[in-house]
């Protein structure tokens, strides 16, 4: 299976939406809220300062990294939070979150952190990964300091 990745683009916003939907049952306590999740897609694809990169298969998702890129909270800069990272195609999951890392770097003035929290039903080898990738394990996260 033959894929190619590539940032995502605003044509990409329904399919990726429903990308990331497919994985809304792993969370059966937690309400669907459409509008606000679609919108939220639409913004990250649209303004630069977030990461939105995609895994595709025949022109259809089968993988995407989404980091939402804000204001620290406390300290000078920015931190980039991975909101969603899955891949169905073997080796994208890596190759999609070292060039995550890579784009952080890039921008070592305006992001101070970035990184991730495990999910509950996460595959362990994945946060082996982050650590291979160059992701710090700090008490629950997996973190890159800028």
């Amino acid at each position: 299976m033959k894929s190619l990745i590539r940032p995502a683009e605003k044509a990409d916003v329904d399919a990726l939406y429903t990308f990331v939907l497919g994985y809304k049952d792993r969370y059966p306590r937690l309400r669907l809220h459409t509008n606000h999740g679609y919108d939220m897609l639409e913004t990250m694809v649209t303004v630069g300062r977030h990461y939105t990169m995609l895994s595709t298969v025949e022109d259809r998702i089968a993988g995407a990294l989404l980091a939402a890129t804000t204001d620290h909270i406390w300290a000078e800069g920015m931190g980039s939070q991975i909101l969603f990272w899955v891949s169905r195609v073997p080796g994208d999951g890596r190759i999609l979150l070292r060039r995550y890392r890579q784009w952080v770097m890039g921008r070592r003035t305006t992001i101070c952190v970035a990184g991730f929290c495990p999910d509950l039903v996460m595959d362990p080898r994945a946060w082996q990964l982050a650590e291979r990738v160059g992701f710090e394990r700090r008490g629950g996260s997996y973190l890159h300091y800028n």
